[in-house]
């Protein structure tokens, strides 16, 4: 993957400038004017995903929840460059919400693909028996990096996947914005 940098990282792993030691894998520019800086739109398009968070704006409704749009992008050397796309971006890229959406919708299940990890798996815990095999309790849902990976539940097709699998409905329980537990319905 080729990485356009749009912020100049320094060797000690932040923006240059920002004081940042190193080993800072995560950068996060909450408040920078990107548009300012004259960031261009045709170039993130492919790295815009969204996070399901409280609220944001520009933001999308998910049941009680919100969509949020960020770009995200991964170096070859593992550090991380995330932002949030304000209105104001939005504004002048001349793009709508449904366009980010639209682009968020393919991207973050391919930049932050799921995971369902079995608590035993994690804790080594209990197993249930349910026509002489072993099946997990509860299953935890995130995407590979575990960070902001709640919003995985949105992705097309995966609960259906795990529900089919398991041979189960699902009861969700969103722990944080980072993952959700699901725990099959056994006596459905």
């Amino acid at each position: 993957m080729a990485v356009r940098p749009s912020i100049p990282l320094s060797e000690r792993g932040g923006p240059a400038g920002s004081g940042l030691k190193g080993g800072a894998l995560i950068v996060e520019l909450k408040n920078l004017r990107l548009c300012e800086a004259g960031i261009q739109y045709s170039c993130y398009k492919d790295y815009i995903i969204y996070r399901l968070e409280g609220a944001g704006d520009p933001s999308v409704p998910f049941l009680d929840l919100s969509l949020t749009f960020w770009v995200y992008q991964e170096g070859e050397d593992g550090r991380v460059l995330e932002f949030p796309i304000g209105s104001q971006c939005m504004e002048e890229w001349g793009i709508s919400t449904e366009t980010l959406a639209e682009w968020a919708k393919v991207n973050t299940p391919r930049l932050l693909p799921a995971q369902v990890v079995g608590m035993s798996e994690l804790m080594g815990g209990a197993r249930i028996r349910k026509d002489g095999k072993e099946r997990e309790m509860v299953y935890f849902l995130t995407n590979r990096t575990g960070r902001f990976g709640s919003a995985v539940i949105t992705y097309e097709g995966i609960l259906k996947e795990l529900a089919d699998h398991l041979e189960a409905d699902l009861f969700l329980l969103p722990l944080s914005v980072h993952q959700v537990l699901a725990v099959p319905d056994e006596k459905g």
